[in-house]
C-alpha cells in the first residue's frame, strides 16, 4: 500500500545557521520544515560529537537557513530516505549525549567558512 509523504517533518536540531549569520548557534531546538524546500543533505565532516550510533547531518534548506541534526542508526543503507517518517523517527530516537558534545564543541563547528570543510 501506498503511502502519502507527510508534507512536513519535525526534526529536533542541535545547532542552527539562519540566512544571513556568520555563525552557527548551539541550540537544542526543534524545527518544522517541507521537504520539498530542501536544498541538500550532507554528512557533517567535523568530529563534534561521540555517541556511537548517532551520525550528524547538515540540512540546508531554499530559504538558507542550516540545522545540525542527528539520525540514530539510519542513513548507512542507500534505501534510507533521511527526509521521510523513517528519518524522523531516526532523528527522535538520538541520544542526550550527541547534542551536549555539539553545545560544548560549536567553536569547531564555526571555524570553517561553510560549516561542513573538515578539520
Amino acid at each position: 500500500m501506498f503511502t502519502q509523504p507527510k508534507k512536513f517533518l519535525r526534526f529536533r536540531h542541535a545547532a542552527i545557521r539562519r540566512y544571513g549569520d556568520k555563525r552557527w548557534t548551539a541550540i537544542d531546538g526543534y524545527i518544522e520544515f517541507n521537504p520539498n524546500y530542501t536544498v541538500s543533505i550532507s554528512t557533517c565532516e567535523k568530529e563534534i560529537v561521540g555517541d556511537t550510533g548517532d551520525c550528524p547531518y547538515i540540512v540546508e534548506l531554499s530559504n538558507g537557513t542550516k540545522f545540525l541534526c542527528f539520525m540514530h542508526d539510519y542513513g548507512q543503507d542507500p534505501d534510507d530516505e533521511l527526509l521521510s517518517c523513517k528519518g524522523e523517527e531516526a532523528n527522535r530516537k538520538t541520544g542526550e549525549y550527541s547534542y551536549t558534545e555539539v553545545a560544548e564543541n560549536i567553536r569547531i563547528l564555526n571555524r570553517s567558512e561553510n560549516g561542513t570543510a573538515k578539520r
